[in-house]
């Protein structure tokens, strides 16, 4: 493969837009059009099948990964939701005492902490799973040191190659995973994940919404053992936007966490927001051909509602934040651009209902209102269509299958759309994938290991 250029970024090594061009010039890039989006709605899509929960994990206030479900909030809907609920909620509360996420060391996590829960998790993706491990662990609420994740926490994903990636700690055999008594300890390990792709819920979103919005993005590919990951990073650009934000941009951000504070029962909206906190769920899920698992962050469940063990997300909320709706041109915005970002994340991960908080200029929510996700797509008809957005999106996944074919962990491929843009290029990264391989050492050598010794 032809040298090329590379822009670092943080710790993230991303092919330049000029060694693209570069490249491309010597061979044409296999490419598959986004643009006209109408192509896409020719026929009904596909269905894909409800999203079955099959896990979760947690992210405290430093990021370190928990097997358990201790980050997981409960918003209670105690209004009509029919009506709208008036209130008077000032996000900009305790606003010198918030928690904001580090940027970069979000970006250096990579796959990892789904990829950390997979590997917890192997025995359920055996083609005739044991039955799970009878409940030894403590229950989430009382945070015991027992449980292999919470042991130091989860490690970064480093981009500085392979020689970087070997020195990681191994977190797996010093957490001594089948000492909570892993089915495949007895069981044998597996072969692979009988799986075609593992991702995150925000980059199958994303993919969705693309026929629609000239946004750029950049996914790495890597086919391991049949399976395909797919990880979104930033662009260049993108990194340089958010390093560079400014304060009020920053204050924007947080009105949203502040918001899920007001909405979460028992939490304090004096007290400063951790938005390094996270919930999250696993997902399987199936569209047309292609088999799916995907991790997604939830803002929280209702407590009427929730009733574990749970095989899907019906009893959880999504939480979102919009300015007061006070013409058409606002509504028309609501509609054409939120909703459909608002269908596609909730459509996903199967979770029925919509909580948004309406607020001033001044950072004060004035009203409460839910709004069904089923009735959403009829809501905005002639902005989008979910049978394009579906249609892409089984395409898409289809193209890239054909084009990331060689089966190697190490091997990256990049997959690339500049902002505008009507095509997305493909381009395998050869001897440059050690600069952003972003399945760890501890991943490859251990997911489909024999099970340690005692």
């Amino acid at each position: 493969m032809e040298n090329s250029t590379h822009i670092q970024t943080g710790t993230k090594h991303v092919l330049s837009e000029d060694s693209n061009e570069k490249a491309a010039k010597k061979r044409v890039l296999p490419t598959f059009p986004i643009i006209p989006s109408s192509r896409f709605g020719t026929t009904t899509a596909p269905t894909l099948r409800h999203p079955l929960f099959i896990g979760d994990f947690s992210l405290d206030g430093d990021r370190k990964f928990h097997h358990d479900r201790r980050s997981l909030g409960f918003i209670s809907i105690d209004w009509d939701q029919s009506q709208t609920k008036k209130v008077e909620y000032d996000l900009n509360i305790a606003m010198d005492k918030v928690k904001r996420k580090d940027y970069q060391r979000c970006v250096r996590e990579n796959l990892d902490n789904l990829l950390m829960w997979i590997l917890l998790n192997r025995y359920k993706f055996a083609v005739s799973p044991p039955p799970p491990p009878p409940p030894t662990a403590p229950m989430p609420s009382q945070h015991s040191s027992s449980q292999a994740p919470q042991q130091g926490g989860q490690p970064h994903s480093s981009s500085h190659g392979d020689a970087t990636k070997s020195a990681r700690p191994n977190p797996v055999r010093g957490a001594s995973v089948d000492s909570l008594q892993n089915p495949l300890a007895a069981s044998g390990p597996i072969t692979s994940l009988s799986t075609d792709f593992v991702t995150y819920r925000g980059l199958l979103r994303d993919l969705m919404c693309s026929p629609y919005q000239k946004e750029g993005w950049i996914i790495l590919a890597t086919k391991f053992r049949r399976t395909i990951y797919l990880c979104g990073i930033d662009s260049v650009e993108k990194q340089l936007e958010k390093e560079n934000e400014t304060e009020n941009q920053k204050r924007l951000c947080s009105w949203g966490f502040k918001f899920e504070q007001f909405m979460t029962d028992g939490a304090d909206p004096n007290e400063g927001h951790d938005e390094n906190k996270e919930y999250c769920c696993v997902l399987r899920s199936r569209l047309a051909s292609h088999s799916l698992v995907y991790g997604a962050e939830v803002d929280g469940a209702d407590p009427t509602r929730y009733n574990p063990p749970h095989g899907h997300l019906t009893p959880f909320v999504e939480l979102k934040t919009n300015k007061e709706i006070t013409t058409k041109r606002a509504r028309q915005i609501l509609h054409k651009f939120k909703f459909q970002k608002w269908w596609s994340q909730s459509f996903l991960v199967g979770i029925p209902r919509v909580v948004c908080g309406f607020r001033d200029d001044f950072g004060v929510v004035r009203s409460v209102q839910t709004f069904a996700v089923s009735a959403m797509p009829n809501q905005c008809q002639g902005y989008w269509s979910t049978d394009v957005m579906i249609n892409f999106l089984d395409q898409f996944l289809s193209w890239v299958k054909s084009q990331v074919v060689e089966d190697d962990p190490n091997l990256v491929y990049q997959l690339t759309r500049q902002p505008g843009s009507p095509n997305v290029h493909c381009q395998c990264l050869g001897e440059n994938s050690s600069a952003v391989a972003f399945l760890p050492h501890w991943y490859i050598n251990e997911v489909f290991a024999t099970a340690p010794a005692e």
